[in-house]
């Protein structure tokens, strides 16, 4: 053996010849001969390991000091003090030295994941890439921001009526129609052009079976903190010709044209079930405009408990479509709870059964979203949301008093500006009657043509889809 536990090498024991003894040259020297030249094949062999510093000349980049006999001009060399060079075909492509590490090439990685991007800082926060074309930026392994070819878009929550947040009322906190926890939403079909049937809190309505139940809710611990509510679709719904889903409509049918949005909803069954999601663009009234185009986002399977889901896919373009004078036209999704045998093609197959389904914090953002962005979703300010709501539909209960002396006109101001010119319904007088109303989108007029005084305690304006 020619070196021992350290790594020492020494000759093997009878090689020496004490002075003046004589001895057999082949007997004597041929073993510590042949040991070391074992012991320069371990090293060369590399069997053997260096127990000092392996000392080399600096080198250069055309000629590196640590280089490959069949590639003279690639390998290490070192640039200066401090400082290491790694060179191909005669040139210095990366350099490391005590205060960075330069690179003259681009620098390949591995696409990685939201929580395993590949450039980090720590394990979990830095950069990695979704999909072609695309870059993100993760904290904490969930992404917070992207770069996509059409722009920057981030994961914590956008201002609402932005590129995202189009939906109106998504936690339902907005309920001016009054609809009360547990009350069944009146029937409708699907499509209609009225949202009054199935009225739901602001913005959304129902659309079901005749003998099907729809009803507004209070959340169940879904969401710390939350002061929103839930839309709740009760079964059963069984039967070839049943079918309930919720309804709400984004203003402009060319919103997102030809681009790909993720609609985020947290859903709670009573049972494991499907829920499946349609879209349609209604390109209005008025004129001769296009006809609606529809179909199915996609069908997911819910689960006991509250759950995030998302849906991704890219809205159809209105390229070649023609919209109607109106100014009616608007982008619209349904979540199916059943669809039995009459809407099977719009909801991938849903069918019917008994079911129940909770939703909440409904809302859309523009791209394709991890379903972790959902966390990121913060109720709007409410005096901002109510004002998105009026705009469509809004209860006036502020005394409107009209003296008894006719002709008197009196004109009460609209909260906001409206969509369109209001629809007025649902008048209740306090007192007297008789009196006539017109609107504009500003303001409501009424006019007295009696001898007594017409008093209203209540009045319901709707510019609605």
């Amino acid at each position: 053996m020619p070196y021992n536990g350290s790594g020492v090498y020494g000759l093997p024991a009878g090689s020496t010849i004490p002075n003046g003894t004589l001895s057999d040259a082949p007997t004597q020297h041929n073993a510590p001969l042949n040991d070391i030249a074992a012991a320069l094949n371990e090293i060369t062999g590399g069997t053997q390991e260096f127990i000092g510093p392996v000392q080399l000349q600096n080198g250069t980049a055309a000629a590196p000091a640590l280089t490959f006999a069949s590639d003279t001009n690639t390998g290490i060399h070192r640039v200066g003090a401090d400082s290491l060079g790694i060179d191909t075909n005669g040139a210095t492509r990366v350099t490391i030295n005590t205060t960075a590490l330069t690179s003259t090439l681009p620098v390949n990685v591995p696409v990685g994941a939201a929580a395993t991007p590949s450039l980090n800082f720590t394990s979990t926060d830095g950069f990695w890439s979704p999909g072609a074309g695309i870059v993100a930026l993760s904290l904490g392994g969930v992404e917070q921001l992207r770069w996509t070819t059409t722009g920057a878009r981030g994961a914590i929550a956008p201002v609402p009526g932005s590129d995202s947040y189009r939906v109106i009322n998504g936690d339902f906190r907005v309920n001016q129609s009054g609809v009360t926890s547990g009350a069944a939403l009146a029937a409708a079909s699907y499509p209609v052009s009225s949202v009054t049937g199935g009225r739901g809190p602001d913005g959304f309505y129902a659309i079901k079976y005749t003998t099907d139940t729809v009803t507004f809710g209070t959340p169940a611990g879904y969401r710390p903190n939350s002061v929103g509510y839930s839309l709740a679709c009760t079964g059963p719904f069984n039967g070839s010709s049943t079918f309930a889903a919720f309804v709400f409509r984004i203003e402009n049918a060319a919103i997102y044209s030809g681009q790909t949005i993720t609609l985020f909803a947290r859903m709670n069954g009573a049972t494991a079930h499907d829920v499946s999601v349609s879209y349609r663009q209604h390109f209005g009234t008025g004129g001769s405009p296009s006809a609606d185009v529809s179909g199915n986002v996609s069908k997911v399977a819910i689960t006991t408990g509250w759950n995030p889901y998302k849906f991704t896919f890219t809205v159809p373009s209105v390229s070649g479509k023609t919209f109607g004078s109106n100014n009616n036209d608007y982008l619209e999704f349904a979540f199916w709870i059943a669809a039995g045998s009459n809407y099977t093609a719009l909801t991938s197959g849903l069918g019917s059964g008994n079911r129940t389904v909770f939703f909440s914090d409904i809302h859309e953002r523009l791209g394709d979203w991890p379903i972790e962005t959902i966390d990121y979703y913060q109720s709007p300010d409410p005096q901002t949301e109510l004002a998105r709501c009026q705009r469509y539909f809004t209860v006036l209960d502020t005394p409107m008093k009209i003296s008894a002396a006719a002709p008197q006109i009196g004109q009460t101001a609209l909260p906001v500006t409206m969509r369109a010119t209001p629809t007025l319904s649902n008048i209740t007088f306090s007192s007297g009657t008789g009196a006539t109303f017109s609107a504009s989108k500003t303001s409501i007029i009424q006019t007295n043509l009696h001898s007594t005084a017409a008093n209203v305690s209540s009045i319901t304006a709707s510019a609605e889809l």
